[in-house]
């Protein structure tokens, strides 16, 4: 049998799944009552943080939400005031929707797209 390009040719280069998660504000002072943020973030008060919150228990580079595999996970960076999923405080846990997530005054409730 001979080969044909066409048997040969790659396969299209599938496109990186792009993770987004929506944050609804559900609890505390903040100006948005909704975001849509594209995954990995990192959450702090810090100018290096890509969502900047301004409140004092909000450390400078507080959290990370990341993505591994098909799971959203927050990971708490060392803050001294914490991080808190569904009122738990926590150094890594999943976040899945429905799910609240607290940092310094502001509760969100997470809604995966």
């Amino acid at each position: 049998m001979i080969a044909t390009n066409k048997q040969f040719a790659p396969s299209p280069a599938s496109e990186p799944k792009v993770h987004v998660l929506r944050l609804e504000v559900i609890g505390g002072a903040m100006d948005a009552q909704e975001m849509s943020l594209q995954l990995p973030v990192r959450i702090g008060r810090g100018a290096g943080a890509n969502l900047q919150l301004s409140h004092p228990l909000v450390a400078d580079e507080h959290c990370d939400i990341l993505v591994r595999g098909e799971e959203i996970l927050v990971r708490d960076l060392g803050s001294e005031n914490g991080t808190f999923v569904n009122r738990d405080r926590i150094d890594l846990a999943q976040l899945a929707p429905g799910q609240l997530l607290t940092i310094g005054d502001v509760t969100f409730r997470a809604v995966v797209d």
